[in-house]
């Protein structure tokens, strides 16, 4: 299978993806995070219990101070949802324990089904080439992870321009 995959779509499975995200932090001026500290999403978290790392030294401003994190495993139940609360697994001078998060800079993604990779090879082979007709669309949007089939259309009044509707794939659907 990966085989025809290479030779047909030039690729292999997807793997799952880690996210990351921009975190609020509260705390006196000067303190301190360091490099590989470690968060745990709460119970009132889309996917509580989770651990996430900061990947790099920060000193506090003291005002509107944002970090960025990563989760420390890959899929969909890594996700977090903003204003999602972490708390800090170690006691930190000057810092509030709890972390908020303010923007999902990289959701996590589900690794490809072997289904749906089959199903893409399969679309590979059979759908022709025709230098941008609604068989390249699909074929192109193969190359995006999470994304299952586009249907593209065209609108009379957009002539030159189209349009499509993106299906994702089950897993990565919130």
């Amino acid at each position: 299978l990966e085989r025809q995959g290479a030779i047909y779509m030039n690729r292999g499975l997807f793997p799952a993806s880690i996210g990351t995200f921009k975190v609020s932090v509260i705390g006196v001026a000067g303190s301190v995070l360091r490099e590989n500290l470690t968060f745990k999403s709460n119970e009132d978290a889309l996917n509580q219990g989770q651990v996430y790392i900061l990947d790099s030294l920060y000193t506090l401003t003291g005002t509107a101070d944002i970090i960025e994190i990563r989760s420390t495993g890959a899929g969909v139940e890594f996700n977090l949802n903003i204003g999602d609360n972490l708390t800090i697994t170690e006691p930190v001078i000057g810092i509030n324990q709890t972390v908020t998060v303010t923007e999902v800079l990289d959701q996590p993604k589900a690794g490809e089904t072997v289904e749906l990779y089959r199903q893409a090879i399969l679309n590979a082979i059979q759908l022709e080439p025709g230098g941008g007709s609604k068989s390249d669309y699909r074929q192109w949007s193969t190359d995006a992870q999470g994304v299952r089939l586009v249907y593209p259309y065209v609108q009379d009044v957009n002539t030159g321009n189209i349009s499509l509707f993106v299906e994702a794939t089950i897993v990565d659907s919130t």
